[in-house]
């Protein structure tokens, strides 16, 4: 016996593989699109929200039909009676 080792036992070996380099399997496409998607989605809640969020302008909210209604009191009474339909 030399060092506390045993001569007759055989050492295992490391089976080593040819190098495949940096090629991208199918999983990795995948997980790059899930990615891709994802960021998608994040921006267009994002700027959905953003939308929807600024206030309106003065100008749209107000048509231009009701701008006569200050002027005549008979044609607020007439439009609210096609409203109720009488």
């Amino acid at each position: 016996m030399e060092n506390g080792q045993n001569k007759s036992e055989q050492k295992s070996v490391a089976a080593v593989g040819k190098f495949r380099g940096n090629r991208l399997t199918w999983i990795d496409y995948l997980v790059i699109a899930a990615t891709i998607l994802t960021f998608a989605v994040v921006v267009d809640a994002t700027l959905a929200r953003a939308k929807a969020s600024t206030p309106p302008k003065p100008a749209s909210m107000v048509p231009a039909q009701m701008s006569q209604l200050p002027d005549d009191p008979g044609l607020i009474k007439a439009r609210v009676r096609l409203a109720a339909g009488l």
